[in-house]
């Protein structure tokens, strides 16, 4: 996604000499609106897709477990199970359906969406689910166990968003990568332990943006050293602030829930054989 912002020429990144301290200021501009429609649909079917590969797995171990599909599945009550079939994902120990009922969750019962596996695989299921978060190394990392925050838990939530509510809305994002540009040893000119970048922290911005001020110990930055700046900063499309992401970037964001899934698939595989 990066590359293909880059390439597309939405934004450009340059600098200034302040006239009155001798810094060099590092600017960006997009040079179009942020793409929020059409990343809103691309967004969507990527986490339908990774969602509904959960789901296929868990009809196809039904299937496996020796339980047979109707050719159609009938209406009302005679077809309800099969329609119940799906990857359970809660963050809550004790879930409860939509009247407010309690969802079982046990060695001995398991969710109806799981009636059909084997009885055998409920404790993996059990283990997968976000409210398993004690210890859970993502979460560590981020310092929290929240479960809302378990790649599991986005992905549902960014789900049902896109199919009940609306697009996901999306913003221009920007990070600080490097002053020289790659590569940077034939560009980096001598000295530049003189030189101190102080960023501006940024999430979205619109229109022209300071993304940090460059200044030399003892004086204005040598023209020198100004010459050979090709600054570069990552761009990429971020989710609007709120939850369940918060305003995180969409690429970032979506690597936990896909890494999850084929974790997840490659783990039952040997099941659906």
């Amino acid at each position: 996604m990066e590359e293909s912002l880059r390439n597309s020429g939405a934004y450009r990144v340059f600098t200034e000499r302040d006239p009155e301290t001798g810094e060099i200021i590092v600017y960006g501009e997009p040079r179009r609106e942020a793409p929020t429609p059409e990343w809103g649909v691309v967004i969507g079917d990527i986490v339908h897709n990774l969602r509904s590969a959960l789901d296929h797995m868990v009809w196809a171990l039904t299937v496996a477990n020796g339980n047979a599909p109707p050719a159609v599945i009938p209406k009302g009550k005679a077809g309800k199970p099969w329609r119940d079939i799906s990857f359970p994902i809660y963050t809550d120990p004790y879930p409860t359906d939509h009247g407010g009922k309690l969802i079982p969750w046990s060695q001995s019962k398991e969710p109806q969406s799981l009636w059909g596996i084997d009885p055998s695989l409920r404790a993996d299921f059990e283990s997968l689910q976000p409210f398993m978060s004690r210890g859970n190394p993502g979460l560590i990392q981020l310092g929290t166990e929240d479960p809302s925050y378990a790649p599991l838990a986005i992905l549902h939530n960014l789900w049902n968003i896109d199919k009940h509510r609306h697009l996901h809305l999306t913003v221009f994002t920007v990070g600080y990568k490097d002053l020289f540009g790659p590569p940077t040893s034939p560009q980096t000119p001598g000295g530049v332990n003189r030189l101190n970048f102080a960023p501006n922290p940024r999430g979205s911005f619109e229109g022209r943006t300071e993304f940090g001020r460059l200044s030399w110990d003892g004086g204005p930055v040598p023209t020198e050293v100004a010459r050979r700046l090709n600054p570069s900063v990552f761009f990429d499309i971020a989710f609007e602030d709120g939850p369940p992401v918060y305003g995180g970037r969409v690429t970032q964001t979506l690597d936990g829930p896909f890494y999850e899934v084929q974790r997840i698939l490659q783990r039952f595989e040997q099941h659906l054989a």
